[in-house]
């Protein structure tokens, strides 16, 4: 299928720009978390693309299983946009120094707030809890002294030191990455229908009652992942020479890219 290669053009570009970045030494540390960030967002986009050829299971005793698992594909897609949406906001987004540090520690510290109150029983795991008190005071201290952060509410500062890290929404994310509305946030919401198990969701499952209605429920999504998946290759690219030097290597990924990436921003509205 052709949508399939082309999907598997942009996996695959999105795999060597990560890999041309590894091991080079950064000149910000917070680039560093760049990366993992990255990793991510490639194992999931990865992991959907093998779920759309198929959920095959031969071991169970009473049957074999052999279905096409749309409520995981969604599921998935919803957590690519969001590292999308998260690596943008981090990263991509044009904002001030005292902005993108604002950010940037409220991130961490939010990471580091889930596991706060976590209830701790071995030796290591409390070690490691009094370890990420440090940097829990730490990161609570650089934002403390961010004009950022100051000139927030008292409301808004609590809500940041508790640990919730974003101050726009994700469609305000989107829109600001140039996402077209309709991606932003009609689509986004009917992922989010299948993260929740919104009642839409369940309906279209036992509706879908042959393989190409089961195929009808993701076939979108799989476009939507290319259009992520393109942003988030060039928004990389942008902070790393090493990973832009092999964008330009592979021109004929890069313009496939280059198409998903307008597809993205063309601001259709649903018929």
């Amino acid at each position: 299928m052709e949508e399939e290669r082309k999907y598997l053009i942009i996996l695959d570009l999105l795999a060597r720009i990560i890999e041309a970045n590894k091991g080079v030494e950064q000149p910000d540390e917070k680039l560093f978390e760049a990366e993992p960030l990255a990793l991510k967002f490639f194992q999931h986009s990865a992991s959907t693309f093998y779920l759309s050829r198929g959920t095959i299971i031969k071991d169970l005793p009473f049957f074999e299983v052999n279905f096409f698992d749309a409520s995981s594909i969604n599921v998935l897609a919803r957590a690519i946009i969001e590292s999308f949406l998260t690596f943008h906001y981090l990263f991509g987004s044009s904002v001030s120094k005292e902005e993108n540090d604002f950010r940037f520690y409220s991130w961490l510290l939010g990471g580091l707030k889930e596991r706060e109150n976590f209830p701790c029983v071995l030796p290591e795991s409390k070690k490691r809890l009094a370890s990420e008190q440090k940097l829990i005071q730490n990161y609570e201290q650089i934002l403390k002294n961010n004009k950022v952060f100051l000139n927030l509410t008292k409301k808004q500062q609590k809500k940041i030191l508790d640990g919730n890290w974003r101050t726009l929404s994700w469609r305000e994310i989107a829109l600001d990455a140039k996402l077209s509305n309709l991606h932003a946030e009609h689509f986004y919401r009917h992922l989010c229908g299948y993260a929740h198990s919104s009642s839409l969701s369940t309906l279209q499952l036992s509706q879908a009652d042959s393989r190409d209605k089961q195929l009808g429920l993701f076939d979108v999504t799989m476009e939507v992942i290319k259009i992520a998946m393109s942003n988030f290759i060039f928004e990389y690219c942008k902070l790393f020479p090493s990973s832009q030097l092999e964008l330009n290597n592979n021109p004929e990924s890069k313009k496939v890219a280059e198409d998903w990436l307008w597809i993205g921003q063309k601001n259709i509205e649903c018929e």
